[in-house]
């Protein structure tokens, strides 16, 4: 069909992504947002329906009905025969931002006033199939089957759709507009995201007076972490440390050292392969720390027998056996994922961009979003530029033209006989 860019009202594209950025939505906290989204969308004739969790994940309505929400999902019956299209876009924003106003600027860009983020993230993608919807209906046009699902806590690892109800879906193919970058972008690949978190359990004693009876946890997380590889371990995988924190006074030996960081990889057995390699490593250092300490316990006991007898026999709070433990805990909050791109959403992407005039540019990212759980359940999908820039941070921002661009493309999608 014709590109319709120039019949969008771009003040109502505006209106509309300013009234979605307005509502405090935290992660956990999107009930405003749900409710404010279903009363859009039942101006436009269609009814959002609230989807608890599933029974054996919790309830994901949360025990605080006044700030959290389910998911939402809809089913939209078109016209034009084919397969029915999944659009996937979350209400959750990172903080800060409470009090988020959208300021639209002569030039057309939109930013927040720099206190809070913009919330483009993923106000956009809110927007921009809103209003592709809304564009549809009220000028008769026939589309493609439509199944929606607007998702609570993607910002939290993925969260709320985890405990999405995957029976009530129809759709074999999806995407989700939830991209950094130029309109026309788009991710086919997204990595496996492992958190991981290191307990090292030492001896506490006193640093002045007798320091060689303490075992410092922290000596031994340093010694660790000098040998972690980090960084781009290879060109599809990256890990990372974090947060350390550990000790109780700079007179204290320190009993307790705790390391968090996470690993990437757009392949799971690399990902699982660096969280094996960290804990040998970090296991190997608490081996090596105690041979050295246990040598030179032996040799004081040697030499003054009675005096380190006492010291070794007193009450510490240290492990059972006398040595430095390692505890390390590996999480796995999203697997990775590739589709294919000789898969016909794919090329209907392709096809409604070029129809549009905007130039593609596929990628493989390092983020997670929903589309890697939508992966796991057998659901293919590719994860698009939805005109935000700059997220995460108080200087986020985006463009009228650009929304008005992923608007386009989402018509064109939709409008594919």
């Amino acid at each position: 069909m014709e590109v319709l860019g120039n019949k969008l009202d771009k003040d109502r594209i505006f209106d509309t992504f300013a009234e979605l950025v307005s509502v405090d939505s935290p992660s956990g906290g999107e009930y405003a947002m749900a409710e404010k989204l279903t009363d859009m969308w039942e101006r436009v004739g269609v009814k959002l329906e609230k989807v608890p969790a599933k029974k054996d994940h919790g309830n994901n309505a949360g025990a605080n009905e006044d700030t959290e929400a389910p998911n939402l999902y809809a089913y939209i019956k078109g016209e034009i025969p084919g397969p029915s299209i999944l659009l996937v876009s979350h209400m959750d924003t990172v903080e800060p931002a409470k009090g988020r106003k959208a300021i639209r600027h002569e030039d057309g860009s939109i930013t927040s006033d720099g206190t809070t983020v913009l919330g483009a993230d993923d106000g956009t993608g809110l927007a921009t199939i809103y209003e592709a919807v809304r564009f549809l209906k009220e000028n008769n046009i026939p589309h493609r089957d439509v199944e929606l699902v607007f998702s609570t806590s993607e910002e939290t690892y993925c969260d709320g759709i985890k405990k999405f109800d995957f029976a009530k879906i129809r759709s074999d193919r999806a995407y989700v507009p939830d991209l950094s970058g130029a309109v026309g972008g788009y991710a086919y690949a997204a990595p496996s995201i492992l958190s991981f978190t290191v307990d090292i359990k030492g001896r506490a004693s006193h640093a002045g007076f007798d320091p060689e009876s303490g075992k410092s946890a922290i000596l031994v997380a340093a010694k660790a972490i000098t040998k972690l590889p980090a960084g781009h371990i290879d060109p599809v995988t990256t890990a990372n440390v974090g947060i350390i924190s550990g000790g109780a006074g700079i007179n204290i030996v320190p009993e307790h050292c705790q390391v968090k960081g996470e690993i990437r990889s757009l392949h799971h057995e690399k990902a699982l392969a660096v969280a094996k390699e960290y804990e040998e490593i970090f296991k190997a250092a608490a081996e090596e720390y105690n041979e050295i300490v246990h040598a030179a316990e032996m040799k004081e006991k040697i030499q003054q027998p009675e005096e380190t007898d006492n010291k070794l026999s007193g009450n510490n709070d240290v492990s059972a056996d006398g040595i430095v433990k390692v505890d390390f805990k590996l999480t796995t909050h999203i697997k990775a994922y590739e589709t294919d791109i000789e898969h016909e959403l794919v090329k209907d992407y392709e096809e409604a961009c070029k129809l549009a005039g905007i130039t593609l540019a596929p990628s493989k990212t390092f983020g997670g979003s929903d589309n890697n759980i939508l992966a796991e359940h057998g659901i293919p999908g590719i994860v698009i530029a939805n005109a935000m820039n700059d997220v995460h941070t108080c200087h986020e921002y985006t463009h009228i033209d650009d929304i008005a661009k992923v608007t386009v493309i989402m018509i064109n999608l939709l409008t594919k006989e």
